[in-house]
């Protein structure tokens, strides 16, 4: 009967390691990943919104953006100060990112495997403005 515990208990040693062994070379191609996106940043999204960077910490990804430039002739970055603007920014840029993220399947997979994609947005000086989580509870809540 002790040596089945015994056998039993190194089978699942062996099963952590390997696990183990897995998630540390997922963790190695992911930023790998990060490392080669970084390359071809910065990229224009729209004509206010740069894509600037890209990082992790542990399962969440961060994405971050520069809010600058004009839109319809508007200086963007006078109409950041606005309150009501920010808001109405922010409520299309979330509805805009959950929607394309939980529904394109590379960025749903990521999601589906725990990890939480986080959009972090700041003004041309740097000043944080608001960030946007998906995780895999939006996408449900949102039906995607």
């Amino acid at each position: 009967m002790k040596k089945n515990y015994f056998i039993i208990l190194l089978i699942l040693i062996i099963i952590n390691a390997t696990l183990e062994a897995r998630n540390l070379q997922s963790d190695k191609n992911m930023d790998l990943s990060i490392q080669n996106t970084n390359t071809e940043l910065p990229k224009q999204i729209d004509s206010i919104t740069t894509w600037y960077s890209m990082s992790r910490k542990n399962d969440i990804l961060i994405y971050q953006y520069i809010v600058s430039g004009t839109y319809n002739n508007i200086n963007v970055n006078e109409y950041l100060k606005d309150s009501e603007f920010l808001h109405n920014y922010k409520q299309s840029s979330e509805n805009f990112i959950i929607n394309k993220y939980c529904s394109y399947p590379d960025t749903r997979k990521l999601i589906n495997n725990g990890y939480t994609l986080k959009q972090q947005f700041f003004k041309k000086n740097g000043i944080y403005l608001f960030e946007i989580n998906i995780d895999r509870n939006i996408c449900l809540s949102k039906g995607l």
